[in-house]
């Protein structure tokens, strides 16, 4: 994606395009969560507005659809750094992007849920399309790579005299996560064959036992 975004800034070829809409659905809020997460602050307009406007067009689609009103705006929840639509818009300009938490009330949805759910979510990627279409879909030029100057866009990733983030960590912690499910997995299955074990010391057969 963001190669894509690159070589459309660089190239401006027909056909390549650029990334108009970047959405991240979790669960569950029943919330819009557009830029910034990071300062659950919103973006100074024209970015700011645009944004506003988008979930305010998707949340009519959404109670249009299923009755159902969703909270919206970048201070919904507190300041919360390293999400994908702060990286989306402060990094490759994409306007029109945010996080989605769906309903419920817990992080598996019923399978009752499920079809209701779909075609409420349906009509909010079409009414995200539609706005697009009406407001435009083109990137940023506030942050991101097409901005001016665009390196001041980027202190929420990687502060300017830091050195790029290493992915050291993240293999570490994976290695970690690794060895702790293997270590719990011997552990359960110790104790199950322990428990195993003293059943059958204890089991005598009928045919065993001594009638007085």
């Amino acid at each position: 994606m963001k190669e894509r975004q690159q070589n459309w800034q660089l190239n401006s070829k027909v056909g390549t395009g650029y990334v108009a809409a970047f959405i991240d659905y979790h669960s569950y809020a029943e919330a819009m969560l557009p830029p910034w997460a990071y300062t659950a602050e919103t973006p100074a307009d024209p970015d700011g507005s645009y944004q506003t406007s988008l979930t305010s067009f998707i949340n009519e689609a959404f109670y249009n659809t299923s009755g159902r009103t969703f909270n919206a705006g970048a201070d919904v929840f507190p300041p919360d750094p390293g999400t994908g639509p702060d990286w989306a818009y402060g990094l490759l300009g994409i306007r029109a992007t945010m996080t989605i938490e769906l309903e419920g009330h817990s992080f598996c949805l019923p399978a009752t849920q499920i079809q209701n759910v779909g075609k409420e979510q349906f009509a909010g990627v079409k009414a995200l399309a539609a706005f697009i279409r009406q407001h435009g879909g083109e990137p940023s030029t506030q942050v991101g790579i097409f901005a001016p100057g665009n390196g001041s866009t980027r202190l929420y990733l990687v502060a300017a005299d830091h050195q790029p983030v290493s992915h050291g960590w993240l293999i570490a912690v994976v290695a970690v996560s690794v060895i702790l499910v293997v270590f719990v997995s011997l552990v359960a299955m110790r104790s199950w064959f322990n428990c195993f074990s003293s059943s059958r010391r204890d089991y005598r057969p009928e045919s065993a036992i001594e009638l007085e």
